[in-house]
């Protein structure tokens, strides 16, 4: 937008009423019986629709702020079904698109509360037991642990006890395999730190913020195109899930294990074994308690329609189809990308039991399958026509991009990823070839390495800057090849990063991803993964007057916000996840005779 063009539409910005509106909601919640708060979504239209002005034509054309206007006023002001006096009060032209209303009533308890309530005191009751019973023995001898730990009833026992899962969480192993993909952990943990600081600061759109220009301008500056930029980061774990996955099979292909029917029925059986406890435990917090923690004016948009939506579609969230059936209103939306490398996941197993059977094709079925996997979502984004990127519009980010077709069609489905997910299995496949080779022996190296890692990575997110821009002019050409090679560049340039770094370059980048305490953190990600939309909805919810944005709040919320994700990760790993990773060990047969660590089988973001 050119300045001029900027200034004149600042100034006709000015001259609109506020964006949100909000009166005191504690205040209105004391009035007793008489409480009514509503939420009130307001569409402003010109005066005079035929003869539209210059001002409403910038408006229109360079944003989409014109479209929404919200206004909260309570029942001492105004009752909602009276139009003509909220008309009066606005004093702007337009129509009531949405009323939703609150009262000072406890939403009450039902069935479906209770029951979680009385699973979550029963399970805990249980943890503190097997803490007790195991964490006891450990003071006794050597031989007498054994006694009591030996037996199976003690070795479901222990796989509880917070103490065992803490030492086995901080105990960080050192075998020549885990020594060669260390950094992996580590870029797991900076990888998802990334994730949450972009819903973070997104997140901020969906409660009412005052300086709501800075929000439409957002990703005019081209610094803040690296705080959108969580849509690419998000295929750095498709590649590294791929790479695991692809790199032992081939060692167990090396062993002669067959990969038959029933190989890899219970492979996928260790898989969904491993995601799914944790992941029903927030389903149910997402679709019973999370309603009765707060109240606020946005608790209904924020807390509210989730709370709807996982209690009508949280069944799609446990078959992995969330991204897929009602897509509109999915349950725990950050869930998607379990459900698309989930998906993903079935067709490589297919793709290794073809190069199992066809050793000699490799080359041809992994380059074919790539080129398909890249095509996809270009072919997708020409034939219907779609944007180049997901707009992050205070529109799109108040409903949460649900309301979005590119955010659907080629963000979130597991068809329009796997690309990142072939590139993942051919570094797998070239590190399995080149594991025990010392590579890029020489200074060039070094460099070249920064170029293709670290620029490539950088340069393409920064190329879909002039596509941000309002004065962009859409094609469907630019935007094909941008969806077909934008986001597979940037898992290429992470594959790169990774498999440098195995091989000992990287400098700093490497040393860091490879530090002991990065290590321990990496291993709760998938934790703080599921936890973390929780705790920004809760806050975002109790909201009581309009959030002013800057970079300054962006950076300090986003910290805190990954801060507490990980704190409440930690537990969340002790008590749930690493439990149920410690019983596959006990009774699964692929479990028990598979060499493969089971990080093998679970999404990147998984490691045990």
């Amino acid at each position: 937008m050119l300045e001029e063009d900027k200034q004149e539409m600042d100034s006709a910005y000015g001259r609109l009423p506020p964006v949100f509106q909000m009166d005191d909601f504690d205040r209105c919640m004391l009035l007793g019986v008489e409480a009514l708060y509503c939420t009130i979504e307001f569409q402003l239209r010109p005066v005079d629709p035929e003869n539209i002005t210059d001002e409403w034509k910038q408006i229109m054309v360079n944003l989409l702020l014109w479209e929404y206007f919200l206004i909260l006023i309570y029942l001492s002001e105004l009752i909602p079904e009276d139009h003509d006096k909220l008309h009066r009060k606005l004093r702007t032209p337009g129509h009531i698109k949405h009323i939703i209303c609150q009262t000072n009533e406890v939403l009450p308890f039902d069935i479906y509360d209770t029951t979680v309530i009385i699973f979550l005191l029963a399970y805990t009751s249980f943890i503190i037991f097997a803490s007790f019973y195991e964490g006891l023995a450990r003071y006794k001898d050597k031989r007498d642990y054994q006694q009591v730990t030996g037996t199976l009833f003690g070795k479901i026992i222990s796989c509880f006890s917070i103490p065992n899962n803490y030492y086995r969480l901080r105990t960080v192993n050192h075998s020549t395999e885990t020594e060669n993909l260390k950094c992996i952990q580590g870029i797991r943990f900076f990888n998802m730190s990334l994730v949450i600081m972009t819903h973070s600061i997104m997140g901020k759109h969906i409660a009412p913020i005052n300086n709501t220009r800075m929000a439409e301008t957002f990703t005019e500056h081209f610094g803040n195109i690296f705080l959108t930029a969580g849509y690419v980061a998000v295929q750095t774990f498709f590649l590294i899930s791929a790479w695991l996955l692809t790199y032992h099979a081939f060692l167990a292909f090396e062993g002669g294990k067959k990969l038959n029917i029933k190989i890899l029925f219970w492979i996928f059986i260790n898989r969904y074994i491993r995601l799914t406890p944790l992941l029903l435990v927030i389903l149910a917090l997402h679709s019973t308690l999370i309603a009765h923690v707060t109240r606020g004016p946005f608790w209904d948009h924020i807390i509210g329609t989730e709370y709807r939506n996982c209690r009508k579609n949280a069944w799609t969230n446990l078959l992995y189809l969330n991204n897929y059936v009602h897509p509109q209103e999915m349950c725990a939306l950050h869930t998607w990308y379990i459900a698309a490398d989930t998906q993903i996941f079935i067709l490589a197993l297919l793709l290794l039991a073809a190069i199992k059977n066809y050793k000699d094709k490799i080359k041809w079925i992994l380059g074919i399958s790539l080129v398909i996997a890249v095509s996809i979502p270009g072919v997708l984004a020409y034939v219907y026509d779609y944007d180049s990127v997901v707009r992050p519009f205070p529109e799109n980010m108040y409903k949460f991009f649900l309301n979005v077709e590119e955010w659907h069609a080629l963000y979130t489905a597991g068809h329009s990823n796997i690309g990142a997910y072939i590139i993942g299995m051919i570094f797998g496949y070239l590190f399995y070839i080149y594991r025990n080779v010392d590579l890029f022996t020489g200074r060039i190296y070094g460099l070249l390495y920064f170029i293709f890692s670290y620029g490539m990575a950088i340069g393409i997110v920064a190329a879909a800057f002039p596509m941000y821009n309002s004065a962009y002019i859409h094609s469907k050409l630019i935007s094909a090849v941008y969806w077909s090679f934008g986001k597979n560049i940037f898992a290429l340039a992470i594959g790169i990063g990774i498999f440098g770094g195995t091989k000992k370059l990287g400098w700093f980048g490497t040393w860091i991803c490879c530090w002991n305490p990065v290590q321990v953190l990496g291993r709760l990600t998938y934790s703080a993964y599921m936890i973390h939309m929780i705790l920004m909805r809760v806050r975002y919810s109790v909201l009581r007057y309009p959030y002013h944005m800057n970079r300054y709040n962006y950076f300090i919320d986003a910290i805190g916000d990954v801060t507490s994700a990980y704190f409440f990760a930690f537990f969340l790993c002790l008590i749930f996840e690493m439990p149920i990773s410690a019983l596959q060990k006990l009774w699964l047969p692929q479990g028990k005779q598979s060499t493969e660590p089971e990080q093998a089988h679970s999404p990147s973001i998984i490691s045990k």
